[in-house]
Formats: C-alpha cells, structure tokens, sequence
C-alpha cells in the first residue's frame, strides 16, 4: 500500500523536485519515509530518488565527487584550474601547518575533504595557530579523517549549475554580512536581518550565524559582535558563502561570459557519467572571458542544493528542477514548465 504525504513535508531539494515531477504528469509516491525515499512514474518508467539522487548517477561518479581531493586530482587532469593545495589525514597536524607555512604561505583555507554545504570551510587563515586550531575543530566535529589545506584565491564565488544537455543557471554567493547604519552593533543588525528572512520567509535565505567562526572572522578585521559599523559599511562575518549560516545567493545567469560554462562543461565531463552538479567557481568578474590565473574551480557537487537557484536570496528564479527532470524523464521534456516559472 503507499504512503499518503504532503508534498510539505519534504525537504527543500525533494519538494521543488517532486513538484516539476508531478507537473509533467509524472506520478509521484512516498516509497519509504524513514530513508526518504520517493518513486516516481510515468508509464513503463520507475525511479526511485534519494534526495535528487536516482538510476542515471552512477555509484562512482557520486563517490568521487563526495571526495575534494579526488576530484580535484580529476579536474587537474581535465586541465580545469584548482587551487594549489594537498590533503593530509587531520593526525598530521604538524604536517599541515608546516606545509601551509612553508609551501603554500599565509593566508590559506583548511576544510575537510569529504564535507558538504561549506560546513568547517576555514577560510583567510593567517598562521599556524590558525591552522591547527581549524584542523582541530574538523576532528572535533567530525572526528579524525582527511582535510585539505590549499591556497586562498581572492575573488568572488559563484555556484554554477549545469547538465550535460546544455542547461545551466549561475549564482553569486555572497558570504554572510550587514551594512551598518551608524547607530547599531553587528550583533544586532545581524539579529535584525535573520528575523527579516523568515518573517515570512519567501526564498532561501537563512538566519545569519552568530558563532565562533563568525566571532574569529570579525576578531580578525579588529572588530567583535558588539561593533558599531558606520553608515553604509558592508562587514562580513565569515570568509566562506555557507547559505546555511547566512550567506545571500543571487542570480547572475544572464551575467556569465561563455568562457565560465565552458570551463565548468569541462569539470562536469571530468567525472565520467556525471549528468549534472554544481561546480563551485571562483574569479574577479564573472562577466569578463576566463583563462589563465583568472579563475579556480573549488569543487564538484553530485548532490547540489537546488533551492537556492530555485528561491535565490536576490534576482530571477531559475528551474533547475526542470534541468534535472529532463535527464531523469526527457520523454517528458514537451511538458516542462519552463514558460510558466519564468512567468
């Protein structure tokens, strides 16, 4: 017998998902409610999904690109620019602070290789106390495993996401920040803002983290929480776009020279089987053509997060769940709603 749900009731990734699928006509159940799994459809056609996950993404291709370290041996190969770097397990902590030191010089960013949503991304660290202390903090999160430490390429990030069809929609991720008026603490225009975004919440904006991170990024500008910025002054209060704690994506698709999808088709092609992902991107101008030193591609994302092109914080939606469907059920491609959304 299956399961009545709500379409409600599924995380963000599943629900716009679930929600292109039925559009198109495709019937959708919930298979297992445990593991979230849902089963879709459409004549003689099954899927079964695990977030977006389903049959045309093969096993190694998610496994590698779970992987920083795998996959930026693959993209290097690819002939794809990656940030200089190397991987170490987090026991050689004396390794990873000397390498840092001597090899790569300050500031460096330190994050663990197998990790998602930007979560313990050390960012502009600026010593070696910087460094075993961000180390430190993965093992205390996460316990021993092996983390990365490569160099800090200044410059903007952007999450493109594209399908080996040809399809894609592009973000700038600015990390988490408030613009001072001149009379209030960081503290509390911070508090402000996160109220704002959920009151009511209309995209995908979440409440700006306050912690420990938050508390060092500041500490290192000469500023803490209880700061009074001048009027009109942007501070951010981390180095990483996490949109979980705060950052703000805007759509910038129109923006993208055709340089910056064609670097990106290339690292998507780099993980053989791969039908899509989100490529994390950095570079100075997006709209400006990329070669050389001007840009680095951070990491490959088999399981994007596609809310946050398709309710970004600023800017166009876009229907990535429809770029998704068409890989999954291109039978279906006559009846995408891509007219309607744009509407």
């Amino acid at each position: 017998m299956r399961e009545v749900f709500n379409v409600s009731e599924l995380r963000a990734n599943q629900r716009f998902l679930a929600q292109e699928l039925m559009f198109r006509g495709i019937e959708v159940t919930l298979f297992d409610r445990t593991n979230e799994i849902l089963e879709a459809t459409y004549g003689d056609h099954r899927e079964l999904f695990s977030d977006i996950d389903s049959s045309i993404v093969p096993y190694t291709a998610s496994v590698i690109a779970g992987s920083k370290s795998l996959t930026k041996r693959l993209l290097q190969r690819a002939g794809v620019r990656i940030p200089r770097g190397h991987h170490f397990p987090t026991e050689a902590v004396d390794e990873v602070a000397l390498y840092a030191e001597r090899t790569l010089g300050f500031p460096v960013v330190v994050k663990p290789s197998f990790g998602v949503q930007g979560e313990n991304v050390f960012t502009g660290l600026e010593s070696v106390e910087e460094v075993r202390a961000a180390v430190q903090a993965i093992v205390n999160e996460s316990g021993n495993q092996e983390v990365i430490v490569e160099e800090h390429f200044t410059g903007h990030e952007f999450r493109v996401f594209l399908t080996a069809r040809g399809r894609f929609a592009v973000l700038h991720r600015d990390p988490a920040h408030v613009i001072g008026d001149g009379a209030h603490s960081i503290e509390l225009l911070a508090t402000w803002e996160s109220y704002r975004r959920a009151h009511p919440r209309i995209n995908c904006l979440c409440p700006i983290a306050l912690d420990g991170e938050a508390s060092q990024h500041l500490k290192r500008q000469g500023l803490s929480f209880s700061s009074v910025p001048r009027l009109g002054e942007k501070v951010y209060l981390r180095g990483s776009s996490n949109v979980k704690k705060g950052g703000v994506p805007t759509d910038v698709t129109e923006l993208a020279h055709p340089s910056v999808i064609e670097i990106c088709n290339r690292a998507l092609a780099s993980i053989p089987g791969l039908p899509y992902a989100g490529i994390d991107f950095m570079c100075g101008d997006i709209r400006e053509k990329q070669d050389g030193d001007s840009y680095r591609v951070l990491e490959i994302n088999s399981v994007p997060g596609i809310g946050i092109h398709m309710a970004p914080g600023r800017g166009r939606p876009r229907n990535v769940a429809s770029m998704i469907v068409d890989m999954i059920f291109p039978e279906t491609i006559g009846g995408r709603r891509d007219a309607a959304w744009a509407a």
